[in-house]
């Protein structure tokens, strides 16, 4: 190759460096995304619903109640591997993921499916140690009132956390998202099992309808059921619709109801 020697070694001054061509500053004009969706803000209380025992599930629970309500049949979805990721997280860090995330980045169903996985590795809300005593009320009329007795024997955790989910499943009823029978079908096994499941088939047919039974009584009467649990009544009442209805007075055998005294005033 020719090699050309500086410029400065022939007494000719040093050329002013050249400026690239100048572009113009008009572009064309681009089409900005919509904003993804912001994270729901946990509900009036709902960090407290199951306190830090149960805030993963609350938090979910925030997210389904504020953006899936109008997906069709919400908990009837296969898991897919966007909530086989999701699940996965759930399990290994719990609300400390939630806290780092935004569950908008999936869709709704993705997190419904996980969050019916995430539910049934725990033990079951209702507790191991009542599943006899909630199918003998099942086995005697299923009377709300009996299961109502049997709610309050459960943790502050436990009932904050089962009043709240009940209240998401309130919703998908009264939306026409999905039917009472139909949550039931899918969330009985997963509320109400046995610590040892049987093996024989018969049993487990009988096992599946009163579990499917049990849950959606729970379902319909969860305003009678939960109206007990004072300090969080807030989910399922409306505050401007004033007080929960008080339940009925017990009247003893051989003796005349007696109205509960007066609320102490603020």
């Amino acid at each position: 190759r020719t090699q050309y020697l500086p410029a400065a070694m022939y007494g000719v001054p040093h050329a002013p460096p050249r400026k690239p061509p100048s572009r113009p500053t008009t572009r064309s004009p681009v089409q900005s995304r919509a904003p993804a969706p912001p994270p729901p803000a946990p509900s009036r209380g709902g960090w407290q619903k199951g306190g830090g025992e149960f805030a993963c599930e609350a938090l979910v629970i925030d997210y389904l109640l504020a953006y899936a309500l109008n997906e069709e049949k919400l908990f009837m979805t296969t898991m897919d591997e966007s909530a086989r990721q999701l699940l996965g997280s759930l399990q290994r860090n719990g609300e400390k993921f939630l806290g780092d995330i935004r569950l908008s980045r999936y869709q709704p169903k993705a997190v419904a499916g996980a969050f019916k996985k995430y539910l049934d590795g725990k033990d079951p809300l209702l507790g191991f140690q009542n599943y006899m005593k909630l199918q003998q009320i099942h086995d005697c009329g299923n009377d709300p009132q009996a299961y109502a007795n049997i709610i309050q024997t459960l943790s502050t955790n436990q009932k904050g956390i089962l009043e709240y989910l009940f209240h998401l499943f309130t919703r998908l009823v009264e939306t026409n998202n999905m039917t009472a029978s139909l949550v039931a079908h899918v969330f009985g096994p997963i509320l109400l099992r046995p610590r040892h499941p049987t093996k024989d088939m018969m049993a487990m047919m009988i096992q599946s309808k009163m579990q499917k039974k049990v849950i959606e009584v729970l379902i319909t009467n969860s305003t009678l059921i939960f109206s007990q649990n004072n300090s969080n009544t807030d989910f399922m009442h409306d505050s401007k619709s004033g007080p929960p209805p008080a339940l009925p007075p017990r009247v003893s055998p051989g003796r005349s109801a007696v109205s509960p005294p007066p609320p102490a005033p603020p």
